[in-house]
Order: structure tokens, then C-alpha cells, then sequence
């Protein structure tokens, strides 16, 4: 029995040393937005131009107000937005089945202070492809400065759930349907 004790002892070690070891390489990147686009993949538009990887800190404040277009299938560990950032931030997050960034996953706090967080307008008929879509593994908190913008991005005009039966537009289009999300 005492070895076993030794043994899971041992493991739960390893495990903690194996954790602090992986963390140590772990970055904050500043956006700068100097690069020659506005992608977050671009190494040249963060600080020391390095561009976030898997389990980096992210900051946006007042060092760049450029719109960043969020490209990253990355897990971040902290997302930042001080009150200062007054850009906007895109993310090309998609619906399963339209591409393979469906989730934005931040594993630690996401504080969005400043600045507006949105996703591409769709541009299908029918279909809706782009979606603004993060998992937030601690706490979020959306500042009185801060926006989160979806006022017509959804479904094109007249279509999707709630469009009714007809799918025209104007007050013919016998509505009777309503789509909560």
C-alpha cells in the first residue's frame, strides 16, 4: 500500500513540474496592428512581432486602436481589452459544417473593457456561416466602454427562422416564427 501512495505521489509531481514547465514559455502579446493587414496571424501587427500561440496572453489597449480581424485557431490563456482600445476586433469563427474555426477557446479570464468584439456579416441567403463563438474558462467581464456587436449579422433579411412563410420581405410575408438565438 505504501508504495502505491509513493507512486500516485510521484505522478501528481510530475504532472505539477510537467504544468509549470509548459507555462514557462508562455508569452503576453501586445497588438500593435503595424503589420500589413489587419489578421492576428500576422506576426508583424504584435509586439516584438511575434504573433500568439497556444496558451499566450493577448492584450489590446491604447498601444494600437487598429481593427483586428481574429484568424487564430488557438487555445489563449487571457484575453485583455483595457478601456483605452478603441478598435474592433472580428472573429472569423464558424458554424460547424462552414469551416474548421468554430470556437475561440480562452482558457483563463477574457476582460473586454474597450473597443467591440463582432463577426463577419453573412453574406448567404439561406445559410449562415459566420458566428461570433468563445469559450471563456474563467471569468469574462464586458466593460460599460466595451460592445459586442451582432446588429444584423445574422440571417439575410427575410430569411432564416422567423422569416415566416413566404420568405418575402414587407408586411405580406405572414410572420409567425421567432428564433430566440
Amino acid at each position: 500500500m505504501k508504495t502505491r501512495i509513493k507512486s500516485v505521489f510521484f505522478l501528481f509531481s510530475l504532472l505539477a513540474l510537467l504544468t509549470i514547465a509548459g507555462n514557462a514559455s508562455a508569452a503576453i502579446r501586445t497588438w500593435t496592428g503595424a503589420g500589413a493587414d489587419a489578421l492576428a496571424g500576422t506576426p508583424g501587427n504584435w509586439s516584438e512581432n511575434t504573433a500568439p500561440v497556444a496558451g499566450d496572453s493577448v492584450v489590446f489597449d491604447d498601444t494600437s486602436s487598429a481593427d483586428c480581424t481574429w484568424d487564430l485557431d488557438i487555445a489563449i490563456d487571457d484575453w485583455t481589452q483595457t478601456a483605452d482600445y478603441a478598435g474592433t476586433v472580428t472573429f472569423l469563427t464558424r458554424y460547424p459544417d462552414q469551416g474548421s474555426f468554430t470556437n475561440l477557446t480562452i482558457t483563463g479570464n477574457a476582460e473586454v473593457l474597450g473597443g467591440v468584439w463582432t463577426h463577419p456579416l453573412n453574406s448567404g441567403v439561406d445559410d449562415q456561416a459566420d458566428r461570433l463563438s468563445v469559450s471563456v474558462g474563467g471569468d469574462f467581464t464586458l466593460g460599460a466602454a466595451a460592445t459586442i456587436d451582432l446588429y444584423g449579422r445574422g440571417f439575410a433579411n427575410g430569411r432564416g427562422p422567423g422569416a415566416g412563410i413566404t420568405g418575402q420581405r414587407g408586411p405580406s410575408r405572414a410572420v409567425g416564427a421567432s428564433h430566440g438565438g
